[in-house]
Parts: structure tokens; sequence; C-alpha cells
């Protein structure tokens, strides 16, 4: 049993609670009148609750117990099953993180921004979410949940579900969501559907281990003319693409363990795609031996990614010759692909990167392997993560350092400077500045990461491949081995 708070907790602007070995947080949390007009917690804004593991109960009373609370966070409660508060009029942010054990209804919380919650869901009806900009569902969803009513949440910009066995698809209504840029799925067996016959305009799809999508909606390129980034993962059941293509403005695709549709691949209309700069592929598909097929791949890219061909042998040089714009070239995972093409890579090239290929990866070795003269005047180098030679234009910095670039002054205009790479580093924060959002830099700056682990939050970016920002930026690196522009 929890013991009772002091009287001066109406006071309480802030409350963190940790390590409680109780198992229920009972009427003496409330204080001794815990029926009183004024509740206990009438000035508390922030509340949390943190490895609390033999926590079960949260008894919660009736109407706002919590009328001026914003923030609630709930972290490794393990065995919390039930008792959320219901109204929450004043909170905008919900963290509850792991709670495998707690079944959670979405609160009666008008003013909520941000849901990020890793427990059993459901929906209550008559909540409606006008403020709801970001959601995190991580555990199964409850039935209510079987179709997401997107509907609920007008201002919506990025939802992700994760491992949700009753979610099947999406619903809203025609032209309510202009502001959703991310939609995440990951999996969910029984996902069928992307879309159903609704307008909503994300920026980037990723469905992946989704064993039961069969297709993407039709009118496909009208439906998501926003749409710049479309990831596909462990959807064995998808056959093709829409027969009118995907939509002109994509700019990154990314294709794994779908091998009925990369069977397929010949039908693809890659000649609508006139802005795809990456493409990442992987697929068991026993026909992939000799890959990519002469001219197949679109010119423009700019990063390619082979992973996870089974049965990949030989990259066919025919392939890549028309790939004159090709900056990075990524081999992984192909364990039984043997050498690089005869013609040699494209001289384009300024990053090549081979690991988990241990035929290839040894005919590549620095100076005495077979096809170290293919690859000699490549920049940057790196087998199985370890860089080959220096960097060209790099400078070698420090086991540990912390590297920071910002503008100070509006006034000192960086126009000229087009790209950024950073290379075999451990990731600790990365954030744009205020002179960022003034726009002091090119409007076309290339940030570029390789061989970079995240390290904590990045707010930023999600992974650490390829990213193009509008402007300049400020970030800080721990354990940075090479910096080049």
């Amino acid at each position: 049993m929890m013991s009772v708070l002091p009287a001066s907790s109406v006071y309480f602007k802030k409350l963190e609670i940790e390590g409680f070995k109780g198992e229920k947080v009972g009427p003496e949390f409330y204080g001794n009148d815990s029926s009183a007009i004024e509740p206990r917690f009438r000035s508390l804004e922030y509340l949390s609750f943190v490895d609390m593991q033999e926590w079960q109960e949260w008894v919660i009373f009736e109407g706002e117990v919590f009328p001026c609370l914003r923030e609630l966070h709930i972290y490794n409660c393990p065995k919390l099953s039930r008792g959320l508060p219901n109204e929450l009029p004043s909170l905008t942010k919900l963290v509850i993180r792991p709670c495998k054990q707690l079944v959670a209804s979405f609160p009666k919380a008008p003013a909520l921004q941000e849901f990020n919650v890793e427990a059993k869901i459901q929906l209550t009806s008559g909540h409606y979410y006008p403020s709801l900009e970001s959601i995190y569902i991580n555990g199964d969803c409850h039935h209510s949940l079987w179709s997401f009513p997107l509907e609920l949440f007008p201002k919506l910009k990025s939802i992700r579900i994760d491992n949700c066995e009753n979610l099947n698809s999406f619903s809203a209504s025609e032209g309510c969501h202009p502001n959703l840029t991310s939609l995440t799925i990951y999996n969910c067996p029984n996902f069928v559907s992307i879309l159903s016959e609704v307008t909503y305009a994300p920026n980037l799809i990723s469905v992946s281990n989704c064993e039961k999508l069969k297709s993407l909606p039709e009118g496909m390129h009208a439906l998501l003319p926003a749409l710049v980034n479309l990831g596909l993962v462990g959807c064995p059941e998808l056959e093709s693409f829409p027969e009118e293509g995907l939509p002109s403005n994509l700019e990154e695709l990314e294709i794994f363990n779908c091998d009925k549709l990369f069977s397929r691949r010949r039908e693809w209309r890659w000649h609508s795609l006139k802005k795809l700069r990456e493409f990442r592929v992987g697929s068991h598909c026993e026909e992939s031996r000799n890959f990519p097929e002469e001219a197949w791949l679109p010119s423009t890219l700019t990063h390619l990614q082979i992973s996870s061909f089974r049965n990949l042998k030989l990259l066919n040089g025919k392939g890549f010759q028309h790939l004159t714009s090709l900056k990075s070239l990524w081999l992984q995972n192909c364990n039984e692909l043997q050498c690089l093409p005869e013609e040699g890579l494209p001289t384009s090239l300024f990053e090549l990167i081979i690991s988990g290929c241990p035929l290839l990866g040894k005919r590549c070795e620095e100076e005495k392997g077979e096809d170290w003269d293919k690859i000699a005047a490549i920049p940057y180098i790196e087998i199985n993560h370890t860089p080959i030679g220096s960097p060209s234009g790099g400078t070698h910095l420090s086991q540990k350092v912390v590297l920071k670039v910002e503008l100070h002054n509006e006034k000192s205009k960086m126009k000229a400077m087009k790209s950024v790479a950073i290379g075999g580093t451990h990731l600790a924060q990365l954030k744009l500045t205020d002179s960022v959002q003034r726009g002091t830099c090119s409007d076309n700056l290339s940030l570029r990461f390789w061989n970079c682990w995240w390290m904590g939050r990045c707010e930023v970016l999600s992974r650490g491949q390829v990213a193009d920002f509008g402007s300049f930026f400020s970030f800080n690196l721990r354990g940075l081995k090479s910096f080049s522009t």
C-alpha cells in the first residue's frame, strides 16, 4: 500500500514515483478524504510511475481527478493490468512503455497531442481527439480497432502500429487528413488494406511483416500524390504494384522479402518515377542469381542497397552502366555473391559498403584482393564495418568527439554547401537549429550517414542511411571516425 502523500501535495506541479513495491495504488494516494470536492492533485501537471515491478492495479475515482495534468508517463510496470484515468481534460502527452499486461483505452482527453503506448489498446465510442498529432501503439488491439478510425483524429501527422493482431485496415472520411505525413505498420498479420477508398496523403508509408497484404490500392498514384517514401518488407502475398504505377513523386523505395512482387519486377513501371533516388531491395527469389538486369534500374538512383539475396551469385555489370548518378552502393548479407562485375562499378560512386558477403569481401581486401583494382578509386570503402584506407577529403578524428555545427548569424549564408557525409559513428543526438528554420543554407543540402548507430533518441532521423534536409542542421556525435564534405 502506498503511503498517504503530505497535505502540500495539492500544490505539486510534478510528481515522480519510482521503485514502489506495492501491488495497488489506491485511495491513500489521493488523500484521506478522497471524496472531497476539490481533487488532491488539482495543480499537478506531470505524473510518472517508473519501475514498479509488483504494481497490478491503479484505483481511479470518478470525475476529473487530475484536471491540470498535461503529461502522464508509465515505464516498466510489467504487472499493471487495469486502471487508468478516463477523464484528463488537459492531457497533451501519454506514454506507457512497456506494460504488456495493461488493457488501456484512449482516455477522454480532447487536448491530447501524443499517444505512445505499449499495451493492449481499445477505443471507447464517443471520444474525439481534435488535437492528437502522433500515435504509436505497440501491442495487440481490441476488436474495436479492427478498422482503425482515422476520422477521430483530424490533425494526425504520424501513426505507427506494431504487433497488433486484430488490425485489418484503416477507415476515414474523404479528405479529412491533410496533415498525415507518416504511416507505419509492423507485424500486423491480419492487415490487408492500406487504403479503403479514402483520401489522405502521407509522404511515408512503411508496411512490414503483414502476411495477408495482397495488393496496393488502385489509383495509388492519384490518392497519394505526396508520397515520397514507400517501404514494403515481409509481405509474401503482395504480388504487384497498381496498374497505373506508383506515385510519381516517390524518392525512396524499399522492398524486402516480398518474393511474389519481386518475381514480377519486369512489370514495374519505373518510367514514371523520375524522382526516385534511393532503392533498397532484397529477395530469396530463385531467379535472382544475376542481378540487376540490364537498364532495369532507374537512372536517377543515387543510393542502391542490395541485401539478403540468398541466391545471388553475380552482379550484372550491364545493370549498373547507366547509373551515372549513383553515389552509394551497399551490398549486404549475400552469402553466395562471388565477385564484382568485370566492367567495374559506376565511376560516380562515393561510397561502397560490403558486409555479410564472405566471398566478395575477401576479393575486395585492400591491395591484395582480386577485385581491389575495381574499387580502389572509390573515396570511401567499408568491409564488414571496417573502413578501408582513408576517406578521400576526410579528416581523422579522435575516438570520442563531440561535434556541433551551427549557424549563429542569420546573415551568414551558406548556400554553397551541398552535402555533409558522416561515417563510422555512434550518433548521440541530432537536431535542427533555429537558424535552419530561417533557411540560411542550401535548399538541397544532403546529409549522408554510413555505418552509423543511434545512441538514445534522434528526433530528426529514423535510420542511419541517407537523408535530405531543406536547410542546415546542428548535430552532436560520439565516437566519430571520419568526417567528409
